[in-house]
């Protein structure tokens, strides 16, 4: 991790070599945000008090951080990486993925897993501080103290009255469950915003669009000019008083960082992208065609975040977001698939033996084929692996078949015969809307949904072998 020191006012300065523009943007954030030009970083980052001469450089105190403690010269450019003193202690409690162990991919919008066990050492490698003006690190002793229970014990003014409104600027509801875990939110935000290599911050998922209820947890994006380090990362959580529980490695699949920590009893899960990363996934879906689930979920979390640091940037990112005529052929020719249909024209049989487990399956399979064509002929992204909210994103909805709520709810709810029933004229249904709206090829979907398989009897006794 490298100290940021001042090269002038409004300019910073990295390993003495001050740089003009946010580097991780590849060019395309200065092309895309208004009032940001080649030469210019004030755009995104924080307006932050310059340092006089009269200022010392060095560190009042030794800072406390998880697993760290440094202090001595926080000033210096150069090669100086590090300061002219440090400790090292023991990380606290909590699980992180070691770099050398196999790791699945933690998708927070679906099938996210947490990191392998930590096996913690005795002591780690002290860090130096990032940014000339670390003041939002803990220090110790009673102030640290006081900040430890912050989710239980200090209150958020006024959450008790605000009305959470929609992303998208629809009227929003009084819902207690959205209001105080954004008012969190905002505490945190303040808190992450006070590091330069932070270029946005928004609240995801349930909270971000209003709609959280009592069993919702916080979901946090960071966009990084700069990959985060350990500190960066870590901590917010103990100036917010969280208890972190997993730190996650760089997941290369997916593209991000992922921490896992609590507020009293709420959890917050934050992701972390880097602004390079994000250009490039607009890029891939928008002018490539990517289908990749995991860049559609990233434009959703665009579309339905709630910004609370660098909403130029998102706005930015969702202006070039559209969904092109193009992707809504690529996502129905996914999500009308032949495969998806694999055993279909053996439903009658699974019915009759009462193969309760596969009819479910092929039910479920099929509900998805078709939700997932519905969002990509309305040009929406979808926002999870899995539908959640589902009835809020079928009130989104201009094209659909007819009854759908209700039909999809039949499918889970009816006896095995007629849910494949209502799945097959579902189906149907939704070809046909393809069809009208798209110039698709979904023929071998087609051909698949018209198998069934015939029952054979035995034959007339007549044409029955003789007997021995």
């Amino acid at each position: 991790m490298r100290l940021h020191c001042l090269a002038g006012p409004g300019r910073l300065k990295r390993c003495g070599h001050s740089f003009g523009k946010p580097e991780q943007a590849g060019g395309t954030l200065t092309g895309s945000v208004a009032g940001l030009s080649q030469n210019e970083v004030g755009a995104h980052l924080p307006d932050r008090p310059v340092l006089s001469s009269e200022q010392p450089t060095r560190l009042p105190d030794s800072l406390f951080c998880p697993g760290r403690i440094a202090c001595g010269q926080g000033g210096g450019g150069g090669s100086e990486e590090r300061s002219a003193f440090s400790y090292a202690i023991p990380f606290p409690g909590g699980i992180r993925p070691s770099a050398s162990s196999a790791r699945p991919g933690r998708a927070r919008n679906g099938g996210r897993h947490r990191g392998q066990p930590w096996t913690r050492p005795q002591y780690v490698p002290a860090l130096s501080l990032p940014g000339p003006n670390p003041d939002w690190w803990p220090t110790r002793g009673a102030e640290f103290n006081q900040r430890r229970r912050l989710a239980d014990a200090m209150p958020v003014p006024g959450w008790q009255d605000q009305i959470v409104a929609r992303p998208d600027g629809g009227s929003g509801d009084a819902n207690v469950h959205a209001a105080w875990r954004l008012a969190l939110a905002e505490q945190a935000a303040r808190v992450y915003a006070s590091n330069e290599k932070l270029a946005a911050l928004t609240v995801a998922g349930s909270v971000g669009t209003g709609l959280a209820d009592r069993f919702s947890d916080l979901e946090l994006d960071c966009y990084w000019f700069d990959p985060p380090g350990d500190l960066d990362r870590s901590g917010p959580v103990q100036v917010l008083g969280g208890d972190l529980d997993a730190l996650c490695d760089y997941d290369p699949e997916e593209e991000e960082w992922s921490d896992d920590y609590r507020l009293g009893e709420l959890e917050v899960t934050v992701s972390s992208f880097l602004v390079s990363t994000i250009d490039r996934f607009v890029d891939d879906v928008v002018l490539r065609i990517d289908t990749d689930p995991v860049k559609h979920m990233r434009m959703a979390a665009l579309h339905r975040c709630r910004p609370l640091h660098g909403p130029e940037l998102i706005s930015a990112w969702r202006a070039r977001a559209v969904y092109p005529g193009a992707l809504v052929v690529a996502v129905v020719e996914r999500s009308l698939s032949a495969g998806v249909l694999a055993g279909w024209g053996a439903r009658d049989a699974l019915v009759g033996r009462g193969d309760d487990l596969a009819v479910r399956d092929l039910l479920s399979r099929a509900g998805f084929a078709v939700f997932g064509a519905v969002l990509a002929l309305n040009g929406i992204y979808s926002p999870h692996r899995t539908v959640k909210w589902q009835s809020h994103l079928i009130s989104e909805l201009d094209v659909m078949p007819g009854h759908f709520a209700e039909r999809l709810r039949l499918l889970a709810t009816c006896g095995n015969a007629q849910a494949l029933r209502e799945a097959e004229t579902l189906l149907a249904d939704t070809v046909q809307l393809v069809k009208a709206r798209t110039d698709a090829d979904i023929s071998s979907f087609c051909d698949e949904l018209s198998r069934r398989r015939r029952p054979v009897g035995p034959p007339p006794a007549k044409h029955r072998p003789a007997t021995p």
